[in-house]
């Protein structure tokens, strides 16, 4: 099978935004990675969830998402290799049309609305699906690291039958390379049972891929924030003023 100059990664696992211990957004660096790589990569990231929230979704939804993403990705795969960018907009227009759907239905629901992590959800839906981009096409090389994690045994046992619905659901999918689980790449590339993994560890496995230049990231997680405790080897999450606070200074910055 032929790797693409542009391969498109979707992921549907837990997520966390990660902090320093001063709470200040991780960076990675793909200037510094191309350097030691002796090779460019440009990256495009998708995120689905604005900074410190939550990601609402349902299988049905994203389902129809990756049906309607894998045809127009199967359609124009010359399109994409020469122009990623008139993609990536189209491949947003997908989502936000089946997200924003699922978000009229569930804001019908009062009960739902009376939770706080949906109404923090609704209140950040307008600033959703903003676009990271670093490499050397852009004036930037840095872009923020994020966390992943695969959801437990005990948190997919309530799930698992309505997960059947959409089989990619806790997995790293390649999706114009045969649907390959990256994360069974990286457990042989890091030679550790992967069940917490990085940005910065998928963009690593990217540069050993033989004539790709180009890297979108579709990712469907949820974005809250955490950091590494100094006296807990663990992460830890913040506190709801914090995360407001957080979130307030990274919208003017995207402003």
């Amino acid at each position: 099978m032929s790797i693409p100059k542009t391969i498109v990664i979707s992921i549907d696992t837990h997520g966390f935004n990660y902090l320093t211990q001063d709470l200040k957004q991780e960076i990675v660096d793909i200037k510094d990675k191309s350097k030691n790589n002796n090779k460019d990569l440009n990256i495009y990231k998708i995120n689905v969830a604005f900074p410190g929230v939550i990601n609402i979704s349902d299988f049905k939804t994203l389902k129809s998402i990756f049906t309607k993403m894998s045809a127009y990705i199967s359609k124009n795969g010359e399109k994409l290799n020469e122009e990623p960018e008139v993609c990536i907009n189209n491949l947003v227009s997908i989502l936000k049309t089946n997200y924003d759907k699922m978000v009229y239905e569930l804001d019908k629901n009062k009960t739902l609305r009376k939770e706080t992590k949906f109404n923090d959800y609704l209140c950040n839906y307008q600033h959703a699906f903003t676009i990271e981009k670093a490499g050397s096409n852009f004036n930037t090389s840095q872009i923020k690291e994020k966390g992943y994690a695969l959801f437990t045994e005990e948190e997919t046992e309530n799930i698992n039958r309505k997960a059947k619905y959409y089989e990619y659901f806790n997995k790293a999918i390649i999706m114009n390379l045969g649907n390959i689980d990256i994360l069974d790449t990286l457990k042989q590339y890091l030679n550790v049972d992967v069940s917490v993994f990085y940005l910065s560890e998928i963009i690593d496995l990217c540069y050993n891929l033989p004539n790709v230049e180009n890297v979108i990231i579709i990712d469907n997680t949820c974005s809250n924030f955490k950091y590494k405790s100094d006296i807990q080897d663990v992460m830890i999450g913040l506190d709801a003023r914090t995360t407001r606070r957080l979130r307030r200074e990274m919208l003017i910055n995207i402003l």
